[in-house]
């Protein structure tokens, strides 16, 4: 990692590192797509920093022109300029909406699916979303899907007014969303800890 001292002297930096991408890429005949959400350029500001991003100069791979970009989607993660993955959680939480208010358009309190299979349903098809690349972004965003989660609980126990929260974890058998991020990051860490070392397999 570079750290320097303005985004002029960054930009610098990155012309120079592009020509070098760009020669290595001519010799060993191999093409880079620059097109928009294949190859950007996002300028991310440290924690706290009140400067907002402004477009860099034109950054060119040989002749192909680089995008400027306040968010980048990268691995289905939107990455943006501050790192606050608002973006992110944002669009997972309305994706949560939408497909939660698809499986359950059918059922109600007297017919369709049971609590058991609306459990299922949700831990499968929606919490898989919300915990994707957990430990990367959801640590600083699970305030953002509090609400839908109390609402899925709801419909998943039937209820029509909510009931205590401990009673609607255990009825619905889904767990607090810090909980679960907790647990996603523990099983991650614990993954790379013990990533190679077979003595640690069993434990």
């Amino acid at each position: 990692m570079l750290v320097f001292g303005d985004q002029l002297q960054c930009e610098r930096a990155m012309s120079a590192v592009l020509v070098y991408i760009h020669d290595w890429c001519r010799k060993w005949r191999l093409a880079v797509n620059c097109d928009r959400n294949k190859t950007e350029i996002l300028i991310i500001r440290p924690k706290g920093s009140s400067d907002q991003p402004v477009p860099p100069q034109q950054l060119k791979l040989g002749n192909k022109n680089i995008s400027f970009t306040k968010n980048s989607k990268v691995l289905g993660v939107y990455i943006d300029c501050n790192l606050n993955f608002v973006t992110h959680a944002a669009d997972v939480l309305k994706r949560c909406w939408h497909n939660w208010n698809l499986l359950t358009s059918m059922t109600s309190r007297m017919s369709g699916i049971n609590s058991s299979g609306l459990s299922l349903l949700f831990k499968t098809v929606i919490l898989t979303k919300i915990l994707y690349a957990a430990p990367v972004w959801l640590r600083y965003r699970t305030d953002f899907f509090k609400y839908f989660i109390s609402r899925a609980r709801l419909k998943i126990t039937g209820g029509q007014v909510h009931i205590a929260k401990p009673l609607s974890e255990l009825l619905s058998c889904v767990p607090p969303i810090d909980v679960l991020v907790e647990t996603v990051v523990t099983k991650f860490v614990m993954k790379g800890l013990t990533a190679g070392d077979l003595s640690l397999i069993h434990i």
